[in-house]
């Protein structure tokens, strides 16, 4: 998770539904982000305290990965790498690393990733997932990703860190992959098209 207090669009949502679920515990996690900008996100996983977990695969990677060929969801063959950062509990990596695809999930959160790697313990697909406990600003992977998804990292940020994300997210890219950003829960539960943002495209646009 991003090291900053989770804003008012971070409440829970229905997996399937994607209607609104009330958010008890977002409150508390605001409180420990207060106290401790970085380490309160590890706090609140320790506290079993996420409001923001949807307990399973986002409903547009799912889309995106079920999606067949001629399908504006369909991923192009060439993304063989996607990083997912704020990965939590690591169901996006899952969905993600199939097909021949490689997917790595980053938190700053070591027990997040610590519960994603036991989560994932068995799962025919294991190869093809990595986990990695960093601060997305800070991350120096050995290789460029193919993709990135975002779906409630970058809406936890404030707007003054967005011209800095923009541009971590542009070096994250390989020079042509697309940026899958989905940071609206409104559309994303609804499985609507993710918006694919080429790397030059995503330091522009949200640089402003």
């Amino acid at each position: 998770m991003p090291q900053h207090a989770p804003t008012a669009t971070e409440g829970a949502v229905d997996a399937a539904t994607g209607a609104p679920k009330s958010a008890p515990g977002l409150n508390c996690v605001r409180k420990l982000l207060a106290e401790d900008p970085v380490g309160g996100w590890d706090k609140a996983w320790q506290a079993s305290t996420t409001p923001w977990d949807l307990g399973g695969v986002t409903p547009a990677v799912a889309a995106m990965v079920a999606a067949g060929e001629g399908s504006p969801l369909h991923l192009p063959p060439a993304i063989r790498s996607v990083l997912v950062p704020g990965c939590g509990t690591g169901y996006d990596v899952e969905a993600f690393a199939s097909n021949g695809r490689q997917a790595t999930g980053l938190d700053i959160s070591s027990s997040a990733v610590a519960h994603a790697e036991k989560r994932v313990e068995g799962a025919a697909n294991r190869a093809a997932m990595a986990f990695v406990c960093a601060d997305f600003f800070k991350y120096r992977p050995d290789q460029p990703f193919d993709a990135i998804f975002d779906y409630t990292f970058f809406c936890a940020l404030p707007p003054s860190l967005r011209p800095k994300w923009a541009a971590k997210t542009a070096e994250l890219l390989a020079a042509d992959g697309p940026s899958t950003h989905s940071c609206s829960r409104s559309t994303a539960t609804r499985a609507a098209r993710p918006l694919l943002c080429p790397r030059p495209a995503t330091r522009r646009c949200w640089s402003r």
